[in-house]
């Protein structure tokens, strides 16, 4: 009955798809770490090209629904503002609560702090919500994706590491899952 009344409350909201994900996520994880001996590398090989195959749909279908008039010079003054004012504030709040409680010096707090900026899909689900729900205007609109984008690049300019190549990724690796838990 409660998980009836959580999927009707998240519908409403239109976050449905965002809890959908963070539970599958969880519910992913949980199999992962429980059940090492019983699944295999291949399964999750499976599960990642599956991700990795339908997440650019996601973006060209998002992508398709930005109206033009979002990136006029208000939607881009929006954006550069939101980037100028929420993202010192965030590193700020983030660095000082890892050297204030957890003690570490602000080189190393500063390497989770700027990747904790929210990530791009995860903003342009609220900024969507926002749009098709409150009606925000597509000034407003256009400033949020244009955060959500440098809010996404950021990380990777600040740390200057190039991405892993996919062939290279050892994340999912069957013999580094079995190491760890074993």
């Amino acid at each position: 009955m409660v998980a009836v009344v959580c999927a009707y409350v998240t519908r409403q909201l239109g976050v449905y798809y965002l809890v959908g994900a963070f539970l599958v996520g969880i519910a992913a994880q949980r199999f992962r770490h429980q059940s090492v001996e019983l699944s295999s590398e291949r399964m999750f090989q499976a599960v990642q090209v599956f991700a990795s195959f339908f997440v650019p749909f996601y973006f060209f279908h998002a992508g398709l629904e930005i109206p033009r008039e979002a990136f006029g010079l208000n939607g881009v003054l929006l954006g550069i503002a939101f980037l100028a004012m929420t993202i010192p504030l965030r590193i700020l709040i983030s660095l000082t609560h890892r050297c204030l409680v957890l003690r570490e010096k602000w080189r190393k707090g500063i390497r989770v702090a700027v990747p904790l900026l929210p990530t791009l899909v995860f903003t342009l689900v609220l900024a969507t919500i926002l749009r098709e729900r409150f009606e925000i205007s597509p000034a407003i609109f256009g400033g949020l994706v244009i955060y959500a984008v440098g809010t996404t690049l950021i990380p990777g300019f600040v740390f200057r590491q190039k991405p892993p190549e996919y062939d290279d990724l050892d994340v999912l690796s069957w013999e580094r899952v079995k190491q760890r838990y074993h």
